[in-house]
């Protein structure tokens, strides 16, 4: 069967249908000037057609009825009965036709249009190129579906976007430059060793000897080595001390100066922060006493350093800036951590789960490896809970920095007193050596003496005796020529009487006369000889007299020089030791002093700083601040996830800028190519308004997020 109308025609010369392609008869043409534009950076959403309808018929400057059917194909030019001067005023233009619907036929519908080009034709025929606004044609009729978000003010809108401190949402890479450095605009910091400088550090001395024992005296010294024990739940062989201050331990220095003895057993001395720090109930002897250091663990401390701070921070940026908290993380932000020691850490704020500043301490103060490590509170931590003691769940102690090398310093020993302690024995030794020397050598000189002195007698006594006995062999051998004298005159007679007896009486008498001179002649010569031998004894008497004296006087002079040559080695020497004595005792002030201890460390912080922990809050310099600032204000955060979009596309109170990757729409009434030009202007980022009047007018910061908006 063919097509044929049965119905009696119809009183609508354009038949069944208006389109965005045909006009027909009666269609009212209304054009005006709209703040959009056809490049689809900027649209408008309103509330519904009857709003976009109000707006257009309120800034509409005159209507124009077509009254004849015409045909206005897309991106065709259309003739309009409009003067030219007039028709360059537009820029948009609204088809509609009031006597639609027609039953059966198409359905009441408006239609929107861009003036794209304007051309003169006749003076009131004017010709102009339309083209079909899509969006605010169709768009009221799509409904979106999840849709990937590259960037948007729903990023700024979301009410979860610093959850995590912004770790959630506010990470995404943006690409910016944000400049070589960062600057600081805050800052807070912590003396770690003390509050009132330097001399009020404590002092840790580590010693091989017991500092609270008696030391005795130079001539007496008393060493007594330390027990030992534990310091920190660490075992040591040798005691640590502590004293409360510098004053302190110089007051005990003091104390010591004569008894280097026992300073000499100090191994290091340390200034270390106050260790009541660290141990709440641990009490200092009195002043200038050392006070054994607690063996128990030192217990940890958790701080805060800066409450709030990022709210504070916020309140550095200008304040359009200040709603826009992605400011708050890095690289736009971050948190430097320092013990100007060369060893800082730089925080990611995001990263840092803590609203305070909050920061865990840990000390070591056993030497050699003596140490504060800080490290920010749960930094890196998503909620785990640790189950090792002290462990805050994040990085912990591999992101920490370090307060150490703490100073060390040495005391001086008085080497002289040391010298003299460490010999008093020695010396004493030697001066009674000394004193022992000469008494003996003044015993062995009198005993020389007194040898000599006898050998002396001895030698006068065996003259005296030798001389004796030579008198005495005289004596008899004179008597001997005595009695030799007499026999030897009685012989002769008799002899010289019985050979002259041969002769008679006479012969007798002159034998006897004979006998008589002999006798007298040996008599003589016996007398003779008497004399010689008492002359010869004489004389031998005198010799040996003069011998024995000269002997004695010669001993007795060997006797009294060695005698006086012993005394005086004997007082020489000993005077001579005494001297070597004082000597070393003189000598023993010009040892050159020792030290205990050893100095290093670093002391630069210590001494300007008081050992600070400094936090410093760097941010990107004020240009870039604009420069980001502005660039989120208008197009918002990359977001780069999926998400369902509101239904009024609005998450800003003015206006929301949308990216999207991928586009879907769920509801569509239109035909394929027009979707396609809906999902186009979205994926290559438009802006949607809420009101017209806004567009190219307000203050980007006048930009206010909605309520309820989630991610």
């Amino acid at each position: 069967m063919s097509n044929q109308i049965t119905d009696p025609p119809n009183v609508y010369d354009a038949g069944l249908e208006f389109n965005y392609a045909v006009w027909t008869a009666d269609t009212v043409i209304t054009m005006c000037n709209v703040p959009w534009n056809n490049d689809y950076r900027d649209i408008v959403k309103f509330n519904n057609r009857a709003a976009l309808d109000a707006y257009i018929d309120n800034a509409a400057l005159s209507g124009i009825r077509i009254q004849n059917s015409r045909y206005a194909p897309i991106n065709m030019p259309v003739r309009l009965s409009v003067p030219f001067n007039k028709a360059l005023g537009y820029n948009y233009l609204r088809a509609n036709n009031p006597a639609q619907p027609i039953p059966g036929g198409d359905s009441q519908r408006s239609y929107y249009y861009f003036i794209v080009d304007v051309k003169y034709i006749a003076p009131q025929t004017t010709e102009v190129v339309v083209q079909l606004d899509v969006w605010q044609t169709y768009g009221y009729d799509v409904t979106f579906g999840n849709c990937y978000i590259n960037r948007g003010h729903i990023g700024i809108a979301n009410e979860r976007q610093f959850q995590n401190y912004g770790r959630d949402y506010l990470t995404i890479p943006e690409g910016f430059d944000t400049g070589s450095d960062l600057r600081v605009v805050d800052y807070r910091s912590e003396d770690l060793m003390t509050t009132f400088g330097p001399s009020h550090m404590n002092v840790l001395v580590c010693s091989t000897v017991d500092l609270e024992a008696d030391a005795g005296t130079v001539d007496n010294p008393k060493i007594v080595a330390a027990q030992g024990g534990t310091f920190s739940m660490i075992p040591s062989g040798a005691t640590y001390y502590v004293f409360d201050n510098g004053d302190s331990f110089a007051n005990y220095l003091s104390k010591i100066k004569d008894t280097p003895w026992v300073a000499q057993g100090i191994i290091s001395i340390t200034m270390i922060p106050q260790i009541q720090r660290y141990y709440s109930g641990f009490t200092f002897n009195a002043f200038g006493n050392p006070t054994k250091a607690p063996s128990g663990a030192p217990s940890p401390r958790v701080w805060s350093m800066y409450v709030n701070w990022r709210e504070n921070i916020l309140s550095k940026l200008p304040e359009r800036y200040r709603h826009l908290r992605k400011f708050l993380t890095y690289p736009y932000l971050a948190v430097e951590l320092t013990t100007w020691s060369g060893m800082p850490i730089v925080a990611k704020p995001e990263v840092w789960n803590d609203p305070h500043g909050t920061i865990s301490e840990r000390v070591n103060l056993i030497p050699p490896q003596q140490r504060l490590q800080l490290m920010p509170y749960k930094y890196n931590n998503s909620g785990v809970v640790p189950q090792q003691y002290n462990d805050d769940g994040g990085d912990f102690l591999d992101f920490a920095t370090l307060l150490q090398s703490f100073p060390t310093v040495a005391i001086v020993n008085n080497m002289a007193s040391m010298y003299m302690a460490a010999n008093a024995s020695g010396l004493a030794f030697q001066q009674q050596s000394a004193d022992w020397s000469q008494q003996k050598a003044l015993a062995a000189a009198s005993t020389g003496y007194d040898q000599a002195s006898s050998a002396m007698t001895l030698m006068e006594q065996l003259g005296m005796t030798s001389r004796n006995l030579d008198i005495g062999q005289t004596a008899l051998g004179n008597r001997n020529l005595g009695v030799q004298q007499i026999i030897g005159g009685i012989g002769g007679v008799g002899r010289g009487a019985v050979s002259g007896g041969v002769g008679g009486p006479a012969g007798m008498a002159i034998g006897a006369g004979a006998g008589a001179v002999d006798a007298i002649t040996g008599n003589l010569n016996a007398m003779v000889q008497q004399g010689v031998n008492t002359e010869a004894l004489s004389m031998r008497n005198a010799a040996g007299v003069q011998n024995i004296q000269d002997q004695v006087g010669n001993a007795a002079f060997q006797r009294d020089t060695n005698n006086s040559l012993a005394e005086f080695a004997a007082r020489g020497d000993y005077e001579n030791t005494i001297a070597g004595l004082g000597a070393k005792i003189q000598d023993s002030k010009f040892v050159q002093p020792t030290t205990s201890g050893q100095v290093g460390g670093d002391t630069m912080n210590i001494i300007y700083l008081n050992g600070e922990l400094s936090m410093r809050i760097k941010m990107i310099d004020e240009a870039r601040i604009r420069n980001i600032g502005d660039h989120w204000l208008r197009y918002g955060y990359a977001v780069n996830q999926f998400a369902k979009m509101p239904e009024s596309l609005a998450v800003m109170t003015k206006f929301t800028y949308w990216k999207l990757a991928e586009t879907y729409i769920t509801t569509g009434p239109m035909p394929e190519a027009h979707k396609q030009s809906i999902r186009g202007l979205f994926e290559k980022g438009v802006t949607v308004w809420t009101n017209p009047a806004d567009i190219g007018n307000i203050d980007l910061a006048d930009n206010k997020p909605l309520e309820g908006i989630v991610l």
